[in-house]
């Protein structure tokens, strides 16, 4: 009996040597990818400010703007304003430099200038900070415009058009 269990030990041993030896294993690599996407844009609340009726040597009534910043870029990035062409109703101009603006940051974690005055050139009133460059929630910026309307200006409805511009650098 002992002997017949020796046997049949062996042969199991065996039996299992032979199917190892003939099972077969083959990796084949599978690669996998993904592509995402870039958001990178820029918001603004409203895309008309009017001032209203300014009698000339006053201030006009301010008007808030606000901005919403998106990206996943992962890149330094900032936003710039500037006019278009001067403040102008036929030949008669408004010198941009009574074109005035203040910036605050409402969520984000950049710097901001806070103050200026409209130009021909983009003036950066926003740079993101580092825990800008992937924002799960979006960057609010609020923009508060008004305009002094100089003693002796000639009546007429002035006009220019602002751009706001976010850019990566």
């Amino acid at each position: 009996m002992v002997f017949l269990r020796v046997i049949a030990v062996v042969f199991f041993v065996f039996f299992l040597n032979i199917y190892t030896a003939y099972s077969t294993q083959e990796d084949t690599p599978l690669t996998a990818s993904v592509n995402v996407n870039s958001i990178f844009k820029i918001s603004i609340q409203d895309s008309f400010l009017d001032f209203g009726s300014v009698d000339p040597g006053e201030i006009s009534t301010k008007k808030d703007i606000n901005l919403s910043c998106v990206t996943n870029n992962n890149k330094d990035w900032s936003v710039s304003i500037y006019a278009q062409s001067p403040l102008a109703y036929e030949e008669y101009e408004i010198p941009l430099s009574n074109f005035k603006w203040e910036a605050s940051v409402l969520n984000g974690s950049g710097q901001v200038s806070t103050s200026g005055n409209i130009g021909l050139t983009p003036v950066n009133f926003y740079v993101a900070g580092i825990d800008d460059y992937i924002t799960e929630t979006p960057v609010e910026l609020a923009l508060s415009m008004h305009i002094d309307v100089p003693a002796g200006q000639v009546a007429g409805r002035y006009r220019t058009i602002l751009v706001v511009t976010m850019h990566e650098e």
